[in-house]
């Protein structure tokens, strides 16, 4: 996703915290999802919050100013919130005990969080010592709730928390088959807009973002159905006829209404769990959708009452349990040349690596492709 700042809050509802019964705060994504843009060293973490979340924050301090932020762990790519009570600083140079808030207390306290600018490394005071993290804030909270809201008293909450307005992209962080996130040797996550490179291949280098979009589901939908997307970033069950009409992809994961849905938009696809969306082919045939399940027989065929138009297929077997999906606009094949002519066996025995060169680990293993 392209963003023009980095470090903040790319956008979200009005009103998206609220102060709860029980003097927690909630996060609320009834109209719109919270995104967010993380800044970690050269690279950018988008995050989403797409469902509501009651006392998000709880335990709120009384009687001094509390901020709110999100804390991504830098181990296992683990969402938590926390909050502090000591004004967060930005500067380029270290803090120095000479230093002042704007509320008379040293810049050198414990819990105070500084942002450098120039390296984009955010720290937490820690003893003596100044422990990088990966954190963003939501807002902050006047003494005993006097005046409560994430806009309160600066707008700096959304757009760039560190004033730095680079145009960037930003991309969600990968996680491997077992749910550890895919860590860079800079100690970075490995991210959908990151360009991937598989050793050894002549191939050109791919982004995953350019092959998978994001939408908010309309209907609840278990992974790997066939999807529609529409204009409004929102996302359905396809039918036969949203073949050529709208962009289809599959589902990645299990959905309910208001979710945020991961959509593949081409490329060779496995389904793991076969049985679960009708995948067990047996010949390399054709494919098209019929309520958002893969069909070998064209509807058109069966019932062009219903059918009129005779649309193209949307995909090809491979195997019992994968298909080349193929996108299609207008009836022309859209050609991805970053994964065309990709052998299989060299992928797995191949290490996969950045764009800045980088080993791709898991945290503990180098990653092969």
């Amino acid at each position: 996703m392209q963003v023009n700042f980095r470090q903040g809050i790319v956008s979200a509802q009005d009103n998206f915290l609220s102060k709860n019964s029980n003097d927690g705060i909630d996060i609320n994504v009834n109209n719109k999802p919270v995104v967010l843009n993380i800044a970690h060293k050269d690279t950018n973490y988008l995050f989403y919050e797409s469902r509501n979340i009651t006392d998000a924050w709880t335990s709120i301090f009384i009687g001094t100013y509390s901020w709110l932020y999100w804390d991504i762990n830098p181990s296992t790519g683990e969402r938590t919130f926390g909050q502090t009570s000591i004004q967060p600083i930005v500067q380029s140079s270290l803090p120095s005990n000479s230093q002042v808030d704007s509320f008379g207390i040293p810049y050198v306290t414990e819990g105070r969080h500084w942002f450098n600018p120039d390296t984009y490394i955010h720290y937490v005071r820690v003893g003596t010592q100044w422990r990088n993290v990966i954190r963003v804030f939501a807002g902050y909270i006047t003494p005993n709730f006097t005046s409560f809201n994430p806009m309160t008293g600066s707008s700096s909450f959304f757009g760039s928390q560190i004033s730095r307005n680079p145009l960037t992209f930003s991309g969600r962080i990968l996680f491997d088959d077992v749910g550890k996130p895919l860590i860079r040797n800079n100690g970075t996550f490995a991210t959908t807009e990151q360009k991937i490179f598989a050793n050894g291949l002549r191939v050109d280098a791919f982004r995953l973002e350019s092959n998978v979009v994001h939408a908010i589901a309309t209907q609840n939908m278990t992974e790997f159905t066939i999807v529609a997307l529409e204009y409004n970033k929102t996302c359905r069950i396809a039918t036969y006829n949203d073949i050529f009409e709208k962009n289809i992809g599959v589902l990645m994961n299990s959905a309910l209404i208001g979710d945020q849905c991961s959509i593949i938009l081409q490329g060779i696809i496995e389904n793991p769990n076969i049985s679960s969306v009708s995948w067990n082919f047996n010949n390399s045939v054709d494919l098209w959708v019929d309520n958002g399940i893969l069909v070998s027989t064209n509807p058109h065929i069966q019932n062009p009452t219903q059918f009129p138009v005779n649309k193209q297929p949307i995909a090809k077997v491979l195997s019992n349990n994968s298909i080349n999906f193929i996108t299609r606009i207008g009836g022309q094949e859209i050609i991805v040349p970053a994964i065309q002519d990709i052998n299989v066996d060299d992928i797995i025995n191949s290490i996969l690596v950045d764009e800045n060169g980088n080993v791709v680990t898991d945290g503990e293993n180098v990653l092969t492709k």
